[in-house]
């Protein structure tokens, strides 16, 4: 869900720009200076798992969809810092692992 945001931080205008149509759930999220959401998702199942990240623009069009190696289940990613910032970092659960995945996008911080 995406909503507008004034200058003084009141949100409003909500709308949906992705929903999942196979039963993922939405685990970690990570924004670039460019407004992209990296979504990592994963339906929570050890036996027959499925998962994904997914990137998304700010108007909700599917930029990219890349699986972890071995169908690992996604449950987090972040970008580095300062001059690491152009690698996002993923992990997942079933098996425990973390990988860093190199982008030409630069993360987004706020603080």
């Amino acid at each position: 869900v995406a909503y507008d945001m004034s200058a003084e931080g009141n949100i409003s205008n909500g709308k949906v720009i992705y929903l999942s149509g196979e039963e993922m759930v939405t685990d970690g999220m990570a924004v670039d200076t460019e407004g992209n959401v990296y979504v990592s998702m994963h339906n929570g199942n050890p036996k027959a798992p499925k998962s994904n990240i997914v990137v998304i623009d700010p108007t909700g069009k599917i930029l990219a969809e890349m699986p972890l190696p071995g169908n690992a289940l996604s449950t987090n990613v972040g970008f580095g810092r300062g001059a690491d910032a152009n690698s996002l970092y993923a992990n997942s659960a079933l098996p425990w692992r973390l990988w860093r995945i190199k982008t030409n996008r630069k993360g987004l911080y706020f603080e």
